[in-house]
């Protein structure tokens, strides 16, 4: 049986249009900590003050949302029907805190990926300023401890301060969203020497460990002249797409003459090594796989494809509910003339199941663990962008968002 999300409901799927204060979330909270046992974590112990982790020289693995614990239990109980746990240490024994988030250090975290090889977790931020380099930070998989925080350059030497809106690991190359319409990749040989060469308290910031985008590949021309605003890998298949919103800055349909807003394009990844790898999608002509999204489904943060199912993150503004959508692929006829020997599909909007998120999802992951009974599972990892201290100020355009959350987030999936 394919892949769906666990003990889904139908009444859990129903989108829910809480609009859940900080004041509510914390009423949740302090009614949970005194009665509640939690399903998939232990009763939270208490509520730390503060939280000093890892500090790498220049960034540091401090949780910049207060009273994040009892936050987090009040966030779990009104989103995700309360399937979610925040790896916070409390709710789950490791604590996966996002690092660099504190106003002093500026990073807004973007893209997750799982490097099941190393046990490593990465997640990708860049500068809310845009004056520093956008910045991979590594997390130990078992404990969820800063290993390394490596900033990323171009080619050129110069530093890289693009979006980098998502990355995913393949066996060889470390790949992003590298600005504009363009993915670009980084080989793995140069993450692993970086990660293996970065001291223990860190380099000093003139001194630092940077990794660099070796190639880049434009997708103008297929996305319709959208930018590229993830990428993942499952399968062997490299996924990007577009995010799409009708009331933005980001209204460019990737396929305005078949009314295509959102659309997916996959690469099938080949080659022994991290060249031959590369290689092969950027001599690619056309995408392996195209899934051109219904105008139900936009403002998309990742998406993966696993078997015939596709995930995605959907979120857009710091106070709107995000989503998190579940469906089935169903074939369909080229998308255009550049996708006649491209394996097409959409999504059947009968078969999408939606789960209420908290607001300012990002990116998301699967990763495949032991259960209790030591058979094989998947949950997916993601994080949200609402941990930064940017985003717990208000200013004169935005309100304060009630449900901050500066912790990784585990969902289970099942058989």
């Amino acid at each position: 049986m394919r892949q769906t999300i666990a003990a889904t409901t139908a009444a859990g799927w129903v989108e829910r249009k809480k609009k859940a204060s900080l004041e509510v979330l914390a009423s949740f909270a302090a009614l949970a900590l005194g009665v509640v046992t939690l399903a998939a974590g232990p009763l939270i112990p208490g509520i730390p003050s503060e939280s000093s982790l890892r500090d790498t020289g220049r960034y540091t693995q401090t949780h910049a949302v207060p009273e994040y614990a009892s936050l987090n239990l009040g966030i779990r109980m009104a989103y995700f029907d309360g399937r979610a746990v925040p790896m916070d240490g409390c709710s789950d024994p490791a604590d996966f805190c996002l690092p660099g988030l504190s106003a002093e250090e500026h990073m807004i975290p973007q893209g997750v990926a799982w490097w099941e090889a190393e046990n490593l977790l990465l997640v990708s931020s860049y500068d809310v300023r845009h004056e520093d380099a956008s910045v991979l930070f590594v997390l130990d998989g078992a404990t969820g401890d800063l290993v390394a925080s490596l900033p990323i350059s171009i080619e050129s030497g110069k530093p890289f301060r693009g979006h980098v809106g998502g990355i995913a690991v393949s066996d060889n190359n470390l790949y992003l969203t590298s600005g504009a319409s363009r993915i670009g990749y980084v080989p793995l040989s140069e993450v692993r020497k970086a990660i293996s060469s970065f001291p223990a308290d860190g380099w000093p910031k003139d001194q630092e460990s940077t990794i660099t985008i070796r190639g880049e590949k434009n997708l103008k021309e297929l996305l319709g002249g959208a930018s590229t605003a993830y990428v993942s890998i499952q399968n062997g298949m490299l996924m990007t797409g577009n995010f799409y919103h009708k009331s933005s800055a980001f209204d460019l349909p990737a396929n305005p003459d078949n009314g295509i807003r959102s659309l997916l394009v996959g690469f099938s990844l080949e080659g022994e090594d991290s060249g031959k790898e590369w290689e092969n999608i950027a001599d690619a002509a056309v995408p392996s796989v195209a899934v051109a999204f219904p105008k139900s489904i936009d403002r998309i943060q990742d998406c993966i494809i696993d078997g015939d199912h596709i995930y995605v993150s959907s979120s857009y503004g710091r106070t709107k509910e995000s989503t998190f959508c579940a469906g089935t692929l169903q074939k369909t006829d080229p998308i255009r003339d550049a996708f006649q020997d491209t394996a097409c599909y959409t999504v059947d909007e009968d078969s999408v199941q939606r789960l209420c998120a908290m607001p300012m999802l990002e990116g998301f992951c699967i990763r495949e663990r032991k259960d209790e009974n030591a058979a094989s599972a998947k949950e997916v990892l993601m994080i949200t962008e609402s941990g930064s201290a940017y985003y717990q100020e208000a200013d004169d355009k935005n309100r304060v968002n009630a449900s901050p959350t500066d912790t990784v987030w585990r969902m289970p999936l099942s058989e």
